[in-house]
């Protein structure tokens, strides 16, 4: 079971802490909400690492282990993106976000080409 608590309580108090560094310290936000960010991703790596463990003992059980090899691989970049765009939001830069959002739908694409083939096989054997 995941504790969701601690995530809540520190998103909570991460707002409090960009609101009062907005009025006081206008330059410190985009650090300040980088820190946070990073604080966010060690806390959900945490608690993802049990569910990654099950996905890896599903896939080490598998008749086809490579689709579950290529499934971390999406999965890890499916995070990276998210993180990376939303660091580069938090710093302003939409831009580059934006650009770096085609990327991972580009290296997405690209690595389900492999699943793709085995399914196109599988239904002409089904077929045939």
């Amino acid at each position: 079971m995941i504790n969701f608590l601690p995530i809540c309580f520190f998103a909570l108090l991460g707002a409090i802490l960009v609101k009062i560094c907005e009025e006081s310290f206008p330059k410190f936000k985009p650090l300040l909400l980088c820190q946070i960010g990073i604080v966010f991703f060690l806390l959900f790596s945490k608690t993802l690492s049990p569910l990654l463990g099950k996905i890896a003992s599903f896939g080490s059980e598998s008749e086809v282990p490579e689709l579950f090899q290529l499934l971390y691989k999406g999965l890890g970049i499916c995070i990276l993106t998210a993180i990376s765009t939303s660091f580069c939001r938090d710093l302003g830069e939409e831009k580059i976000a934006e650009k770096l959002e085609l990327c991972g739908k580009g290296s997405l694409l690209f690595l389900s080409l492999p699943v793709l083939e085995y399914l196109l096989t599988l239904i002409g054997e089904i077929l045939s």
